[in-house]
């Protein structure tokens, strides 16, 4: 099925993408950029998912902190300074922009956290099978694949804004549903959750790629599109970091509370379910963050002739 897809998309991109380009002033990699954009985001990464575990005063957990701090420091001040930059800061000056990107980042990371984390609740606490639960989980992403063909023409001729602000709505709306849910709740309101929450994630990603994109400069859309996907790739790493740091936080708050061992968690279904429900509060969070930031990145103004 991969081969005959990628073999579509290929020739229609063929046909489709002008065959010729601007010519790059700066060809130049930047690779002090680049390895320090890394360790910042696995040393930070790395504090997250280990802090929770060890203690937040650990020093390895905080020497991790710092060291993923500083490097994310050392690389906006190497972005600045160098002419070829891997992260072209100047773009972000442009608030528009900027919320747009800040939304990309927001609601990437409630996705994905949601889609790490869900599949672990529907089998810990619901005791769904693995063939049912992904039944289930289908539901999203079959409402983002019907949607996704017509939000892009829609973005045209109703602007990207009102459908990311829709789209996040929708997702709130979403989010509320499993913040809510018990071991006996109803299949039938998860799977309508699911598909609620791939309706307005289908709604909000493809607009949201063309607010980003319509303030940038002609001459710079192919580092606004990497700047996009940065946002992307950064948030679902946060994402998931995030949802397990709530909820392990969530959890060895109950463990201290009840005066047990951690291991004796899995003995008290309430524990964890306390556990996933701050996570799906977060994921609420994060949602209301991406359609604050979708409510203020307005459409460019379209020239009149």
């Amino acid at each position: 099925m991969t081969v005959p897809l990628a073999t579509v998309i290929f020739i229609a991109a063929w046909k489709k993408l002008p065959a010729k380009q601007g010519k790059a002033v700066d060809t130049r990699f930047d690779y002090i950029g680049a390895a320090l954009l890394f360790i910042g985001l696995v040393g930070l990464l790395y504090a997250m998912n280990t802090g929770a575990k060890t203690g937040w005063g650990e020093p390895f957990v905080v020497a991790s902190s710092a060291t993923g701090l500083l490097s994310l420091l050392l690389f906006v001040f190497q972005e600045k300074r160098i002419a070829y930059p891997l992260l072209d800061l100047k773009l972000f000056r442009n608030l528009n922009f900027t919320f747009a990107a800040l939304a990309a980042l927001c609601a990437m990371a409630m996705n994905i956290g949601i889609g790490f984390l869900f599949p672990f609740f529907l089998q810990m606490m619901m005791h769904i099978p693995i063939a049912k639960m992904g039944l289930v989980l289908m539901a999203s992403s079959l409402m983002s694949m019907i949607l996704a063909p017509f939000t892009g023409a829609l973005s045209d001729r109703l602007g990207s804004r009102i459908l990311c602000i829709t789209g996040m709505t929708i997702a709130v709306i979403a989010f509320t549903s499993p913040s809510f849910l018990t071991p006996r709740s109803s299949l039938l309101v998860v799977i309508l959750s699911q598909a609620c929450f791939g309706i307005g994630m289908g709604l909000f990603l493809a607009p949201n790629n063309r607010l980003l994109m319509q303030h940038a400069p002609a001459d710079r859309q192919g580092v606004a599109s990497g700047v996009y996907k940065v946002a992307l790739n950064a948030g679902s790493s946060l994402g998931i970091a995030l949802y397990m740091l709530v909820m392990a936080q969530v959890v060895l708050f109950d463990v201290a509370k009840l005066n047990i061992m951690l291991d004796q968690v899995r003995q008290h279904p309430d524990i964890m379910m306390a556990g996933f429900r701050g996570a799906f509060i977060f994921g609420i969070v994060l949602a209301l963050m991406s359609l604050l930031f979708s409510f203020l990145a307005k459409d460019k103004a379209r020239s009149t002739r």
